[in-house]
């Protein structure tokens, strides 16, 4: 019973550090180019940064679940941009839902690279890497994003799993 409140009190301790450099981001974007943040921050990149960005900074953070995300989404966007940024995940959710049955695939992969990107992002909360965290601010106000893409590869590795990931470094411009 004790256990169980402790994990949750570090995994809200961990939402919370997540929640603090999402925030620092969105906040000096609207300081340097207001109009741009407002206008790209209701875009499927940006709910698809959120996404790869939260759920693989638990990862980075050591903790691991299946439904962190869904547990502490609400809680991260709210503490952020209250009763704005979470509206604006659902909204491009429910966008991508309804692309699924049609041909354009736009939306979805705005969200998808916005997901790499998060998830690339996420490494700045991993003390052996060198990496700054902050392509949410750069795509908020326009600039170049430099991030690096996870891909899969078949195959299966040294402990029979199979999807084995290997990494391969791109750019992706958004100007």
């Amino acid at each position: 019973m004790f256990g169980l409140g402790k994990k949750r009190k570090v995994e809200r301790e961990c939402a919370d550090i997540i929640g603090q450099q999402l925030h620092g981001q969105i906040n000096c974007a609207f300081e340097n180019n207001e109009g741009s943040t407002g206008e790209r921050l209701t875009s499927a990149f940006v709910a698809g940064y959120l996404y790869g960005f939260i759920g693989f900074g638990f990862v980075m953070n050591g903790i691991h679940g299946n439904r962190l995300i869904d547990r502490h989404l609400k809680y991260i966007c709210n503490g952020v941009i209250p009763g704005r940024l979470y509206e604006i995940f659902r909204r491009n959710l429910s966008i991508l839902e309804m692309e699924k049955g049609l041909d354009g695939r736009k939306k979805t992969a705005e969200f998808e690279t916005g997901t790499e990107v998060g998830i690339y992002d996420s490494g700045t909360f991993c003390e052996y890497e060198d990496i700054e965290g902050n392509n949410l601010y750069k795509y908020l106000i326009g600039e170049e994003l430099k991030y690096t893409v996870m891909q899969r590869q078949e195959g299966v590795d040294g402990v029979g799993r199979k999807n084995q990931i290997y990494i391969d470094s791109v750019e992706f411009d958004t100007g």
